[in-house]
């Protein structure tokens, strides 16, 4: 997969992240902040939704980059399941459903789950994510390729496939005396200044 043939898109990265939040906690695990339908048992009222431009019409494939999370403890369905709309019209796969695979580390592993394909003309298209349940489906990126490849599903692969489809050159944000990274108690405390320093902050 190329520039060429294919868009990466970043869900953390929605023009409206309606009611799904950020999850920000496996990154080194998973190579990704990602999208959460934490909505408690009760499926989210607001999609999470942006638009995307199509360089060359033509049929596109739909990878999903999801996980069953409830694969670790039960072979049953999982409840945090969600759907994906094209302009409207959902893909022909309930995506949180898991991979296969003999062990539960293997069915609960971020994958690239199929979502059939999609005849997309040039020009712009919205599309978003529709929580089934509420019950923390997980949502990290969508692939339209017109590429019959398969993404790959190991860590390595992924960050590989990121850096093909979403090149992201260094920027100089300047220069910083004190930098915080984390949160929780060390995070809260780090941020005192002492005072007349010229320190910039975050």
């Amino acid at each position: 997969m190329t520039t060429k043939d294919s868009i990466m898109l970043l869900c953390t990265r929605f023009d409206d992240l309606g009611d799904w939040t950020v999850e920000q906690q496996f990154v080194l695990q998973m190579g990704s902040s990602y999208l959460l339908a934490h909505g408690i048992g009760t499926p989210l009222n607001r999609d999470a939704s942006t638009s995307f431009s199509i360089r060359r019409g033509g049929n596109y494939n739909v990878w999903v980059r999801t996980k069953n999370w409830t694969a670790f403890w039960s072979d049953g369905k999982t409840p945090g399941t969600f759907e994906v709309l094209i302009d409207g019209i959902p893909a022909n796969t309930e995506f949180g459903t898991g991979k296969a695979g003999s062990t539960p580390e293997e069915r609960a592993s971020w994958y690239w789950q199929r979502g059939g394909a999609f005849r997309l003309d040039e020009g712009t298209h919205k599309i978003a994510l529709h929580d089934l349940s509420g019950l923390d489906g997980r949502a990290d990126a969508i692939i339209l390729t017109t590429s019959d490849e398969i993404p790959g599903d190991s860590l390595e692969a992924y960050k590989n496939l990121r850096n093909e489809l979403l090149p992201e050159p260094v920027q100089d944000k300047g220069s910083f005396d004190f930098v915080i990274v984390g949160a929780g108690m060390s995070g809260l405390c780090a941020p005192l200044r002492l005072p007349g320093s010229e320190a910039k902050w975050r």
